[in-house]
């Protein structure tokens, strides 16, 4: 901004006036803005029997880190009982594997769900600047167990939380993504011609492969 005094109206003085503190070349922090996470599970593996292996994508973007020393960037990713984690999470930016981050998870002993966390090393993801923008990106497979037999509807659910203020520690989270791969039960009833139950039918359930289905006394596959 330069200020001509020989030209200047009054509403102009009045203007620089108001002005005369800024400083030359001030460095301007700005928040970070809202930041997305999709989640997508492979392709044709929304319905899908106990033993599969499920392959789970998590997508997001390299946010603006212009202004942090350290930028928090924590992906947490819910589990539920069907489904068994198989501890094999790529992350890839732009395409290019990156390895700057730590995987930690538990299974809660009574619901059964799996919380799984992702943590970026904050002092390198601060360095990101060349990269803002470009798709992270991160891939991990699941394996649906016996529970899944009578969980029917196996949902996996995943929220971002990063960084939003250079000049503080306020955190902000996206919005939680969630996906389900489906199992399909059984009720089978043995009756008569006369539509009259029989009592202690037993029933073979044979799969396509040729082997047999069994149960135990709970009922699960």
């Amino acid at each position: 901004l330069i200020y001509d005094e020989t030209t200047a109206t009054e509403n102009t003085a009045v203007a620089a006036a108001m002005l005369q503190n800024v400083t030359a070349n001030a460095e301007v922090k700005l928040k970070v803005e809202s930041i997305i996470v999709d989640k997508t599970v492979g392709e044709g593996q929304t319905t899908a029997s106990v033993g599969d292996v499920i392959e789970y994508e998590v997508s997001s973007k390299v946010p603006n880190v212009v202004g942090y020393d350290e930028f928090f960037f924590e992906v947490t990713d819910k589990l539920s009982k069907g489904l068994t984690f198989n501890n094999d999470v790529e992350v890839t930016i732009g395409g290019v594997v990156y390895e700057h981050y730590t995987v930690t998870y538990n299974t809660d002993a009574t619901t059964g769900v799996t919380t799984l966390v992702i943590k970026f090393n904050e002092t390198e993801f601060a360095k990101l600047n060349d990269k803002m923008g470009q798709a992270l990106e991160i891939t991990y497979s699941a394996t649906l167990n016996s529970n899944a037999a009578t969980e029917k509807e196996n949902s996996n659910e995943v929220v971002i939380e990063y960084s939003n203020d250079p000049e503080t520690d306020e955190h902000g989270k996206t919005n939680t993504d969630i996906v389900y791969v489906y199992t399909y039960g059984f009720d089978f009833t043995k009756k008569n011609s006369a539509g009259e139950v029989l009592p202690g039918a037993e029933f073979v359930l044979k799969l396509s492969d040729g082997s047999y289905a069994t149960f135990n006394e709970n009922g699960v596959y």
